[in-house]
């Protein structure tokens, strides 16, 4: 009589250890969620933002006002000839980007002043991607630029234009291919010519 009580006691003991407790589903259950947030699309990601906003506090002919997205360049002469004042803003481009993936980067500039007598000048801006170490107005052989479908690959404000006239393009193209001629990483570079050279550049590396 004391073996059958004990027996079934060790049976039922043995017959609980064979299933799973609420705590291991639990830790299962976020294990497997983990996994799951872990997981990269392939692409490129914007991974860094290089400002090319530095001027030559002695040199007068030249000024510049920069926060990114947003900057404003000054061009004159000392006897006062000439002047031209135009303030330019841009859309970001995406933080991520599929591999041959179209986007766009809208460029509006607006002529603040200008004072243009015989030869005038120009603020002009392009969009384009190269490696990441080209030097702002270098560039190689694999370099891309960017159109809009009016100015084509750059376009300008100044000499042609009145006081308060605001222009704006929308530069299109497309991004690398994976193990294309910038490796895993490239700059997207919008630029900005109003005597000296300014601008943006985008660095993405791509992930998988």
């Amino acid at each position: 009589m004391g073996i059958a009580v004990i027996l079934g006691t060790y049976a039922g003991c043995i017959e609980n250890t064979n299933e799973p407790n609420e705590s291991e589903n639990q830790n299962e259950s976020e294990n497997n969620s983990n996994n799951d947030s872990s997981a990269v699309t392939a692409g490129w990601y914007l991974k860094e933002i290089v400002d090319y906003d530095e001027k030559d506090p002695d040199n007068v002919q030249y000024d510049v006002q920069y926060v990114r997205g947003n900057i404003t360049t000054t061009h004159n002469t000392t006897n006062g000839q000439y002047f031209l004042k135009v303030q330019s803003t841009w859309t970001s481009p995406p933080e991520y980007i599929q591999e041959e993936g179209e986007f766009s980067i809208t460029v509006v500039k607006e002529v603040v002043s200008l004072y243009l007598l015989q030869l005038g000048y120009l603020d002009t801006t392009g969009v384009y991607t190269d490696g990441v170490d080209i030097d702002l107005g270098s560039g190689t052989a694999s370099i891309y630029h960017f159109s809009d479908e009016v100015y084509g690959t750059s376009f300008s404000a100044g000499q042609g234009d009145a006081q308060g006239d605001i222009k704006e393009a929308t530069f299109t193209g497309l991004a690398p291919v994976k193990d294309g001629p910038y490796g895993n990483e490239f700059g997207l570079t919008i630029s900005f010519q109003n005597g000296p050279l300014y601008g943006t550049k985008y660095i993405y590396e791509w992930k998988e």
